[in-house]
C-alpha cells in the first residue's frame, strides 16, 4: 500500500510494505533505490534501532550493499526485524 511514490518509505510501515512488491515487479528501480541511492542504509538501521555508521560497518563486514541486496534482498522488504505473519519472501 503506498500513496502513490513508488518509492514511498512511509509505505514500508511496520505491518506493511510496498518494497518486497517494488523488488518483485521493477528488480532495476528497487536496486538502483536500495544499493546505488543507499536508502538499503537507513532500512536497516531503522529496522535494528543502530546509528547509521554502526549500521555501515556491519553492511561493510557483510561486503558491502550490493552483496546483501544479491544474497538477501529481503531484508530491505520491512522496516522491522520479524515481518508480518504469513509473510513469504
Amino acid at each position: 500500500v503506498t500513496i502513490g511514490c513508488m518509492f514511498c518509505g512511509g509505505g514500508a510501515q511496520f505491518t506493511n510494505s510496498g518494497f518486497p512488491i517494488l523488488r518483485r515487479q521493477c528488480p532495476d528501480l528497487w536496486r538502483w533505490f536500495m544499493v546505488e541511492a543507499r536508502a538499503g542504509e537507513i532500512i536497516l538501521s531503522i529496522k535494528h534501532d543502530t546509528p547509521l555508521d554502526r549500521t555501515r560497518q556491519a553492511i561493510d563486514r557483510l561486503g558491502g550493499l550490493e552483496a546483501i541486496a544479491d544474497r538477501m534482498p529481503h531484508v530491505f522488504d520491512y522496516l522491522r526485524i520479524l515481518p508480518m505473519g504469513g509473510y513469504d519472501k
